[in-house]
C-alpha cells in the first residue's frame, strides 16, 4: 500500500518552486564547499558515486512532487515511516560522502604521523 506525502519541509512557508530552487541552491553551495575542501580527490570514484545517487534521487523526487504534487512511498514500515526508491538513493549518497570523509582524514592523520 503506498502513500502519497505531500508535504515538505517548510511547506507552510513557500511554494513548490521557491522551495526547489532553495534546494538546488543548497545543493550547489554543498558541492562547492565540498570541492574546495579537497575530500573528492583521494576518493574520487566514491565521491562521483555519491553526487549521482544524491542527483538523480532528489531531482525524482523533486520532479515527481512538481508533477503530481505529492510523491508517492510505495515502502511502508508498519505505519511508521514511508519511503521510496529515490530516498535510498538518496541516503546511500549520503553514506558515499561519509565514507569518502572518513577515508580522507584517516589518510590525512596518517600523513601527518
Amino acid at each position: 500500500m503506498s502513500v502519497y506525502n505531500c508535504t515538505y519541509p517548510f511547506s507552510f512557508l513557500m511554494g513548490i518552486e521557491t522551495y526547489a530552487l532553495l534546494v538546488i541552491l543548497i545543493f550547489a553551495l554543498f558541492l562547492y564547499s565540498y570541492h574546495r575542501s579537497g575530500v573528492y580527490r583521494p576518493n574520487k570514484k566514491i565521491s562521483l558515486m555519491g553526487v549521482m545517487l544524491i542527483v538523480v534521487g532528489g531531482s525524482y523526487n523533486l520532479a515527481n512532487r512538481y508533477i503530481h504534487g505529492c510523491v508517492e512511498d510505495p515502502l511502508s514500515f508498519f505505519g511508521f515511516f514511508a519511503f521510496n526508491y529515490a530516498d535510498i538513493f538518496i541516503n546511500l549518497g549520503v553514506v558515499c560522502f561519509i565514507y569518502a570523509y572518513v577515508r580522507y582524514f584517516i589518510s590525512k592523520r596518517k600523513q601527518q604521523i
